[in-house]
């Protein structure tokens, strides 16, 4: 038998597993149309940079917490307790319809970094299987470096599941998630506050951000929000003396596509007029986030200090325009969309 549940080829988000696997998931149902573009607005990023993980930017949406989808967790303790065998019982979950989102042991795993190299744990969505070739289809972050399906023989993935070296509670679970009808519609009053929590860095340390950042690191002055993120990653490049995490240009990056992707989306519905060209001022963004992202390799690749000194110099810069251009159109989108609403 041969299971492939639908995927997005060509997502907006793919830089972070947890976050992008839902978008990679419901951007495929019209029925989601209406929440996706109110959502994925609001960002954050911790200020303390001594733990390298900590250095990069997430949205403020717990990932498949999406009106529509049925989520269900298991412990791996439970599922063991089941003693059902592995590969039957997530094959059955497949041919129900169920995208299975687990952490995986990536040295027991073809066409990844680590494999055959070092115990590495990372998260992991199985989008089906080939009984032909006894394997599962995984979509993840390949050895090629990009966000993409693989096959893995059953064997193999037995191995990489047995032998998990699980660092939290969320990568002992075993998440099983199945798309139903979004009967959510797009609300622009909604929208308009997101942009004004963004737009004010509104704080909202008072929600459970634990899903990314680690309990220790997220008191509220530890943290930024919305647009105040551009200050903090600013500060990172300004200080930066190893390698930059490339993690955070493409964050920064996929960010402003979305932030495009939501105007795009009120222009063909009408909802905006783009008589101030809206769209061609978010691809301006759009285009200097990639220059950075450019910028950020070439840093990481060339060892002389004084190029590496003028590279961060100008990734500075490219951030204070994108910031001033952004907080401007943003501000600019708010009015109109509130002057819509008197109407």
């Amino acid at each position: 038998m041969n299971v492939e549940l639908v995927i997005n080829n060509h997502p907006t988000m793919d830089c972070f597993n947890n976050e992008s696997f839902p978008y990679n998931i419901v951007s495929n149902y019209k029925s989601y149309e209406g929440w996706l573009y109110n959502n994925y607005i609001g960002v954050f990023i911790s200020k303390n940079f001594k733990n390298e993980d900590l250095a990069i930017m997430n949205y403020l949406i717990r990932p498949f917490d999406i009106p529509g989808l049925e989520v269900n967790e298991l412990s791996r303790n439970f599922f063991y307790s089941l003693k059902e065998d592995t590969i039957d019982f997530i094959k059955n979950k497949l041919t129900q319809g169920y995208y299975v989102f687990i952490h995986l042991n990536e040295f027991f795993l073809p066409n990844r970094e680590y494999y055959k190299k070092n115990d590495f744990t990372h998260d992991q969505l199985i989008v089906g299987y080939d009984d032909k070739l006894s394997s599962f289809k995984l979509l993840g972050y390949s050895n090629r470096g990009k966000q993409e399906v693989t096959m893995v023989e059953y064997d193999k993935f037995s191995y990489s599941f047995d032998y998990l070296k699980a660092y939290n509670n969320e990568q002992k679970k075993i998440t099983f998630v199945k798309v139903n009808e979004c009967k959510y519609k797009f609300n622009v009053q909604y929208l308009i506050a997101q942009l004004e929590n963004y737009i004010l860095s509104v704080n909202l340390s008072d929600r459970d951000l634990s899903y990314t950042i680690p309990d220790i690191f997220y008191t509220s002055n530890e943290i930024a929000f919305g647009i105040e993120t551009y200050s903090v990653i600013n500060k990172y490049y300004k200080n930066m003396h190893d390698n930059i995490d490339l993690r955070l240009p493409h964050k920064l990056l996929e960010h402003k596509k979305w932030l495009l992707e939501i105007v795009s989306f009120l222009i063909k519905e009408l909802i905006i007029i783009d008589s101030s060209s809206y769209k061609g001022s978010m691809n301006e963004i759009v285009s200097l986030a990639l220059l950075l992202k450019k910028l950020s390799i070439k840093y990481n690749i060339v060892t002389k200090n004084i190029v590496r000194k003028t590279t961060t110099d100008k990734i500075v810069e490219i951030l204070d325009v994108m910031e001033k251009k952004e907080r401007a159109i943003l501000k600019q989108l708010i009015v109109e969309l509130k002057n819509k609403e008197s109407e």
